[in-house]
């Protein structure tokens, strides 16, 4: 556990994601930590949305319109 928590208080968050995007496999592996991790009184995400490729263009035009107003 003691690697666990030296991982977490150590890790740095990337300003800007770019590519290329986790795989399937990786993608698995990141949406089945992600159920654990909000786990209060076993509340969990019943849904991921996944945005990919143009339409990813599209959000992020999107929330920078929502931003500016």
């Amino acid at each position: 556990m003691n690697d666990i928590l030296r991982f977490l208080q150590q890790r740095n968050s990337a300003p800007k994601l770019t590519a290329p995007a986790p795989g399937e496999q990786e993608l698995e592996q990141i949406f089945r930590a992600a159920l654990r991790a909000p786990d209060h009184a076993w509340l969990r995400p019943w849904r991921f949305i996944r945005i990919e490729g143009e339409r990813r263009m599209a959000f992020g035009e999107l929330l920078e319109q929502c931003l500016l107003a």
